[in-house]
Parts: C-alpha cells; sequence; structure tokens
C-alpha cells in the first residue's frame, strides 16, 4: 500500500527514491545506529547548584570565598581592620536546545520498527553531542588564569609552555606523556586540590600516548593497559583523568585541549523534558525535547588550556 503525501513530508516507503528502510518490502529488524560522541559535560563540570535554578528563576548568585590579609605582629600593636570581599559569579540560563519529531500513523503501523522510540533516542544524543560542541568552543575562550596557559604557564615557575596561538605545542611521542603531567604541575602551583581534575585530548594525541614513555600500566595506576575504555576516558596519569573527544575546539589545525577541576566550572541543567503526543490535525504522533541550560566560570585558577597541533 502506498499513499501519497503532502508535498515536503519524509517518504519512509521503499517505493521512495531516496528509501529510508524504516517501511521495507521485508528488511532486518534493527536499524544501523548513527554515531556519536559521549557527552563529557556532566563530567567536568559541577552541577551542584542546578537544585537552586530548577525552582524558579533564571540565575543563581554563587558567592566565593574572599582572600583574608595577615599581618606581621608584635605586642602592643594596634591593628587596622580589612573587610573580605570578592565578586560573585552569577550563572545564567541562558541556552536551550529543541527537538520536535512527527511519524504518521499509517507510517508507524506499516513500519516493522519502532520509529518514534528511535527516533527519540537518537534526538537525545545528537542533543547531547551538541551541547558538548559549543561547550568546548565555548571553554576555549573563556575566563582563564594567564599563569594557567601560554609560553610559560606556572604560577610559580612559569616554566611550562602550553602553545599559543599561531605557536602551538607541537604533540608527539616524545612529548604526549610530559605535557600532560605538565598540566598536572600547573595546577599544582595554584594550589588545585589533586582529586576530580580532568584533562580531555583529541584522538590523535591518544594515538602518541600509546607510543610514548607510558608502557608500563603501574604509570595509570592499575594492571590494565593504557587507552584502553570504551567511555572516553583513558584512565589516570598522575592526577589527572584523561578523556578522549572529538568534539574539541579546533581552529585552522590547532586544537584547544582544556584541563582543570570539576569546582572550576559550573553547569546548570533547569529544564530537561520530553513531550509525546498526537498531533491535532494530522493522523499522527509526535515527539518534542527541551533542554535549558547554562555554564559559567567558577574560579579561573582551576583550569587551564593548552594549545597544540600535530605539527
Amino acid at each position: 500500500m502506498y499513499i501519497n503525501r503532502a508535498s515536503g513530508y519524509p517518504d519512509y516507503n521503499s517505493n521512495s527514491a531516496t528509501p529510508t528502510g524504516f517501511i521495507p518490502q521485508l528488511y532486518e529488524g534493527k536499524v544501523i545506529e548513527r554515531l556519536y560522541e559521549e557527552q563529557l559535560i556532566t563530567r567536568l563540570t559541577t552541577t551542584e547548584y542546578s537544585g537552586q535554578i530548577k525552582g524558579k528563576g533564571d540565575s543563581v548568585v554563587i558567592a566565593k570565598a574572599p582572600p583574608v590579609d595577615i599581618v606581621d605582629y608584635v605586642i602592643g600593636q594596634d591593628l587596622n581592620p580589612t573587610h573580605p570581599t570578592e565578586t560573585a559569579v552569577i550563572m545564567t540560563v541562558d541556552q536551550a536546545k529543541a527537538f520536535f519529531i512527527t511519524v504518521d500513523d499509517i507510517d508507524q503501523y506499516e513500519s516493522h520498527l519502532d520509529m518514534m522510540n528511535i527516533f527519540a533516542d537518537e534526538a537525545a544524543k545528537s542533543m547531547a553531542d551538541v551541547i558538548d560542541k559549543e561547550f568546548f568552543t565555548w571553554l576555549a575562550s573563556s575566563d582563564i588564569s594567564a599563569d594557567n596557559q601560554g609560553l610559560t604557564a606556572g604560577a610559580k615557575s612559569h616554566a611550562y609552555n602550553l602553545g599559543v596561538t599561531g605557536t602551538p605545542l607541537v604533540i608527539n611521542a616524545d612529548n604526549a606523556l610530559q605535557t600532560i603531567l605538565a598540566a598536572a604541575a600547573v595546577l599544582d602551583e595554584q594550589n588545585v586540590p589533586r582529586n576530580d581534575r580532568w584533562i580531555v585530548i583529541p584522538a590523535f594525541w591518544a594515538y602518541f600516548l600509546k607510543d610514548s614513555d607510558l608502557k608500563r600500566a603501574n604509570e595509570m595506576g592499575d594492571s590494565k593497559s593504557v587507552v584502553r575504555t570504551s567511555d572516553k576516558s583513558v584512565g589516570m596519569i598522575d592526577s589527572m583523568e584523561v578523556f578522549v573527544s572529538n568534539n574539541l575546539h579546533v581552529a585552522t589545525g590547532e586544537f584547544t585541549v582544556p584541563f582543570g577541576d570539576k569546582k572550576a566550572i559550573g553547569y546548570v541543567n533547569q529544564i530537561t523534558k520530553t513531550t509525546m503526543g498526537s498531533l491535532e490535525k494530522q493522523f499522527a504522533n509526535y515527539i518534542k525535547g527541551l533542554s535549558v541550560f547554562g555554564y559559567e566560570v567558577l574560579d579561573n585558577k582551576r583550569h587551564g588550556k593548552i594549545i597544540c597541533s600535530t605539527s
């Protein structure tokens, strides 16, 4: 059976000039999955403020602990009072992503597949992928301490070359491991706690790691081999959990590789909503999804970046 379609409405039938396989004559009862990056934003940021913003409002004001002046003291000395202050961080919900999918009742009836669930699952993965990609682009130009980037990084030693735009650090098997250790040292010099640290590297860097000095599994902290997991986490190097992503910001062949700890950046998700129903003017079902969110740097000393390339 083949029913005529309104202009512009997709044709899922096998008789279509560009068949999709959703309404075949008789085909395999599974679909070929699209490939997506695993979402990393929630693994790199703190989400502890989401609960406050879900209730009401489009922003949350986060107070920061101010520095306190310490002075020398001698007996009988008068002390002048100080008033510790620090500018608060305002996290704003200023981004939204959505999808809206419809499937005609006839298409769904004739299909051997659960089209709505397949489309909904793919939409959710696509949304996560888009959010991550935009997050890494934002992160590349976000507020970062001058001591955590550049050719002379390091708040105390200024001894680490992390590359700059136009003069990127060329990553190879000789320095793939050492550069991750340098990023850890940069955080050490800022007194960043050694727990919950991370770095996100591109795939070519992970390849060089396997051919680097990192040949003994005990340098990863366990008995398994390096660059081994399927969830984008390479494992631990020094204090850093190493992730691999294809969503990092790239400009003119230069990759911006971020590193830090989970307290550096806050992520709030105000609404994650999925609705299903029937279209009023068609014999069709729909599913639509909405995600409303925002992120902000909480402490620019707790994260940094490396500008790198392969040549």
